[in-house]
């Protein structure tokens, strides 16, 4: 809450109801007073702070004491933090240095600077903030060593995107190496979709896939359940992404078989007819089902010179001995 009233001079005010339980800060920024309320831990390590305590560093994430920065989200959600900590990060260390190159921001200086933050996901902002102050004086892979132990499968896409926003190369590396390890829990959650992993974030996961010399069935797979939910419009994107991941002449029966009857929505964003006939065209048995002609064959397909007059390809199979 922000009022433009003009505060007294003085400390921070700090006010704990009878349980210890909640705490309510007015910090002085210049000529405006924010008010803000969170939950204090019970525990003196949370209280003092972890470098008083010995504790692990992400323990003073939300810490009042020592705290100089103020971090806001768009939701109105706002995190005590401390600069020592959040300038080794990419991120806040552009942020720290424009304030502190900025001569009218200088003159008004105060004790608490407030910086605004819009991550791709405010759920999983705390993680990835206790995530950069356990990375402090960590060597790049102890820090992703770290950060694949806070990684679940629910959370993979939400930290994935929050580390490219904040540039967080380790958890970025984490997050790309669980994901290679349980991708198939993982592509069935809501997150694993267009709307919460764009292209561009995507992409750095099928590039990790490729390079392990992942069979095409899986890469097949992760695309054709990433578009699961997709209108047949989404198609202009989606094929050529697998055009550019994928020979699909590798895909087997099998897998061609389950995502037809597994993902039939997603697999026809993915694939067209068209684009089987130019990819698979030797095949054995492989079939498109057309809106206008049924089920198929790519054999018959190409007599008509690779053209199919049906206006939706429902789905595609493959059967022996065609």
């Amino acid at each position: 809450m922000i009022s433009a009233e003009n505060p007294t001079d003085g400390a921070d005010r700090v006010a704990v109801d009878a349980k210890g339980t909640q705490v309510t800060v007015d910090v002085v920024l210049s000529k405006l007073t924010i008010g803000y309320e969170t939950t204090v831990a019970s525990d003196a390590a949370r209280e003092e702070g972890a470098e008083d305590t010995g504790g692990s560093a992400d323990a003073a994430v939300g810490c009042v004491k020592g705290a100089d920065v103020l971090l806001v989200l768009e939701t109105g959600e706002s995190l005590f933090a401390h600069s020592k900590y959040l300038a080794n990060n990419p991120y806040f260390e552009s942020h720290f240095s424009f304030l502190e190159s900025n001569a009218a921001a200088s003159a008004a200086a105060a004790a608490v600077k407030t910086v605004r933050v819009l991550p791709p996901f405010p759920s999983a902002f705390r993680s990835t903030i206790e995530l950069i102050y356990n990375f402090s004086g960590k060597t790049p892979e102890e820090s992703a060593a770290i950060a694949f132990d806070s990684i679940s499968t629910k959370q993979l896409v939400p930290l994935l995107r929050n580390a490219q926003f904040f540039q967080m190369q380790p958890l970025i590396d984490a997050c790309t190496r669980f994901f290679v390890a349980n991708w198939k829990p993982i592509i069935t959650r809501d997150y694993f979709s267009p709307k919460h992993l764009p292209e561009n974030s995507l992409c750095p996961l099928l590039d990790k896939l490729v390079e392990l010399k992942t069979p095409a069935n899986i890469i097949l797979e992760v695309l054709v359940f990433w578009c699961s939910n997709e209108s047949r419009e989404f198609s202009e994107t989606a094929q050529p992404i697998v055009e550019k991941y994928l020979n699909l002449e590798k895909v087997s029966r099998e897998a061609w078989e389950n995502l037809a009857l597994k993902a039939p929505t997603g697999l026809n964003v993915c694939v067209s007819s068209v684009g089987v006939v130019k990819n698979a065209v030797n095949s054995v048995g492989l079939e498109v089902n057309c809106s206008r002609c049924g089920w198929k064959s790519v054999a018959a397909i190409m007599k008509n010179n690779g053209y199919c007059s049906g206006e939706i390809h429902k789905a595609i199979r493959n059967r022996a001995g065609e």
